[in-house]
């Protein structure tokens, strides 16, 4: 096995560990045991647990971001970027409920560094913040708006899988969500 495929083999048996299990119930152990390495060879590519949990939540986050990614490409920001932008979010979150739940978990129990905390955050506080300068948003701190948003976003999710929505009802729920998390943000 490559050290490319032994690193990703770690960070998809640590994933899945942690939805099974809850990270507070996984061992590096038994995380290198079911990837098929070495306890040794975890730490070989991870110097701690709390490194390989940051891995996690930013290749999960990543792949999250990739699903909104075409909606951040028209700049400057507009009302429909931002709330294509939200729509996406919501329909992968629903689309992912595993790895969404994970991501929530994670992050409620603190677990995340805050050096990844700041970087995961970084991109939507630039687009509050463009918002702002250009008064489309409120202008209000962007750190107090983003975690509305946020908020107001799980909420949706969790919403959508908890009333087990269809993928067209998750589609207009979305769009009705984005609307309403823009009039708030509107000055």
């Amino acid at each position: 096995m490559s050290s490319v495929s032994k690193r990703d083999a770690l960070l998809d048996t640590a994933e899945a560990l942690f939805v099974r299990d809850g990270f507070w119930g996984t061992t590096t152990a038994s995380i290198a045991r079911e990837a098929g390495v070495a306890t040794g060879t975890l730490f070989t590519y991870f110097s701690s647990k709390d490194e390989l949990i940051d891995e996690v939540y930013m290749r999960i986050k990543a792949t999250a971001f990739a699903s909104t990614s075409p909606a951040l490409e028209p700049a400057p920001l507009s009302e429909d970027g931002f709330r294509l932008i939200m729509e996406k979010y919501i329909r992968w979150g629903c689309a992912h409920p595993q790895q969404y739940r994970l991501l929530l978990q994670l992050r409620q129990e603190n677990v995340i560094s805050q050096r990844v905390q700041e970087q995961v955050e970084e991109g939507g506080l630039s687009l509050l913040q463009q918002g702002i300068e250009r008064g489309l948003i409120e202008s209000l701190d962007p750190s107090f708006l983003y975690s509305m948003v946020a908020a107001q976003c799980e909420a949706a999710i969790q919403y959508a899988l908890d009333h087990q929505l269809d993928a067209p009802e998750v589609e207009a729920f979305a769009r009705q969500t984005s609307s309403l998390i823009w009039k708030f943000l509107t000055p």
